[in-house]
């Protein structure tokens, strides 16, 4: 069995079934500087490290040395130039050992992205999705060995909630951070409500900073009857009850890997066209997987309305949002993909 290191910041709830995943046909042992993640149900392993920072910069204590050990067949590190010894393993791993990066990698500034294909090189890169991949490919930097993967997020159970007939709700789920304008959202909604159904109403999940924001803005407005905060929900069983329910998920200010959820559930996904999004934003289709809306309270309360009157073509895209994420965004998706790069001869 191949003996796989990948070097990441962090490990993140979302992340823990696709190593476990991975686990089943290598051995993976995680690097990170987070908190410890294994438990006795899962077959990864991590190396947990402490981290430095310099400015931007970030240092890793004991990435080169696992890196040089000569330990692993195959390393994967994310992609980002400031965590200093993720990039100086590309140059000095061992080599025996593949390697491979892993990231986002192309963002907004042009003159960031030369950077990073700079760093590239020609080695092995799977990219978050294919738009990062072509943004690249446009500013000279390609090659045979760069692919793209869905960055996904991973349902056990999924259910088909484009099929329930009971819809009574637009739903937000992330956290209440001054990035996903949860004041816009609550103001759109109230905008809307004179020109919708009685029944239909505003669910938000989730807690953060603008937490007491939103509910001083929903007394304000008179709002506790048709806008309501249901804290922070993370269990599956719960929140699929809350997707069964909902006409579209929304997100006016970012839009990250609650869009792969929501598509997961067969729910379509309302966003701002340039809302702030590691990727995840390529995999909404306007007005065939989600809504990309205009950057106006007055544009997303326009959507409100249109489909709290229109639900038949709001389920619609949600089966077309079940089925695009059945093709390209489950986790045997993803894991099909990193084991043929890890497994192709270079």
């Amino acid at each position: 069995m191949k003996k796989i290191l990948i070097l990441q910041n962090t490990i993140l709830h979302y992340r823990k079934p696709f190593y476990n995943k991975l686990a089943e046909q290598y051995d993976v042992t995680v690097l990170h500087s987070g908190k410890v993640s294994v438990n006795k149900e899962d077959i990864y392993k991590e190396i947990i490290t402490p981290v430095k920072s310099i400015s931007k910069f970030k240092f890793q204590k004991g990435v080169l040395k696992e890196v040089r050990s000569e330990k692993y067949d195959f390393i994967i590190a994310m992609m980002d130039i400031f965590w200093i010894f993720s990039i100086i393993s590309s140059f000095i791993h061992p080599k025996k050992s593949g390697f491979a990066w892993w990231g986002i990698i192309a963002g907004k500034s042009e003159k960031g992205n030369k950077i990073r294909g700079l760093f590239l090189r020609n080695k092995p890169t799977i990219f978050y999705n294919e738009d990062g991949l072509q943004k690249l490919a446009k500013l000279g930097y390609q090659s045979d060995n760069y692919t793209f993967c869905t960055n996904t997020f991973h349902i056990e159970n999924r259910i088909e909630c484009f099929k329930e007939e009971e819809k009574d709700s637009f739903l937000f789920v992330g956290s209440l951070d001054k990035r996903k304008n949860i004041e816009i959202l609550i103001r759109a909604f109230h905008q809307a409500i004179p020109n919708i159904p009685e029944k239909i109403k505003l669910k938000i999940i989730g807690d953060g900073e603008d937490y007491k924001l939103a509910s001083d803005l929903i007394k304000e407005l008179n709002l506790k009857t048709r806008v309501s905060l249901e804290g922070r929900i993370t269990e599956t069983s719960k929140l699929e009850k809350y997707y069964k329910k909902a006409i579209l998920a929304v997100s006016f200010g970012q839009a990250g890997l609650g869009v792969l959820q929501s598509l997961g559930y067969g729910v379509a996904f309302l966003t701002y066209k340039n809302a702030i999004s590691g990727g995840e934003i390529s995999n909404i289709k306007h007005q065939q997987t989600g809504i990309l809306c205009e950057d106006s309270m007055e544009d997303l309360s326009k959507y409100f309305i249109h489909y709290s009157n229109d639900i038949t073509s709001a389920l619609k895209m949600g089966e077309n949002a079940y089925n695009y994420y059945t093709e390209n965004c489950t986790l045997e998706h993803m894991i099909k993909k990193f084991s043929e790069v890890i497994d192709k001869k270079y």
